[in-house]
């Protein structure tokens, strides 16, 4: 949020005050957020554990190949100009291979429940 305030040119006490909220508030927000980012992240990686699902070099290039080209980037120095960073950090930033396995394990789930 801090990087947020910053690109809008607010100091970060402003930014809060115009979010309607203080530093404690803001604390108390962020920590519950991670909290459950973290029990998210727990159960996406003990899904793919139980179905022994993974994330392949190959799958995980060719979806980092396909979110170039949809979001229109004709290259990944373009994409960097944009962004400041490779699309392979951006996608460690992101945790864009999270976001891959979970695709593979709603599939699981969609198959599953279409077969009955």
């Amino acid at each position: 949020y801090r990087a947020s305030a910053e690109s809008y040119g607010y100091e970060w006490e402003d930014f809060l005050k115009a979010q309607e909220m203080d530093q404690e508030t803001y604390d108390k927000m962020i920590k519950m957020y991670a909290q459950e980012v973290v029990k998210q992240e727990m159960v996406i990686y003990l899904i793919g554990q139980k179905e022994e699902l993974t994330v392949t070099d190959e799958e995980y290039n060719k979806y980092l190949d396909t979110l170039l080209e949809s979001s229109g980037y004709e290259s990944e120095k373009d994409f960097k100009d944009t962004f400041g960073m490779s699309l392979k950090k951006y996608a460690e930033k992101n945790k864009l291979d999270r976001d891959l396995l979970l695709t593979k394990e709603l599939d699981v789930i969609y198959d599953r429940l279409a077969d009955k």
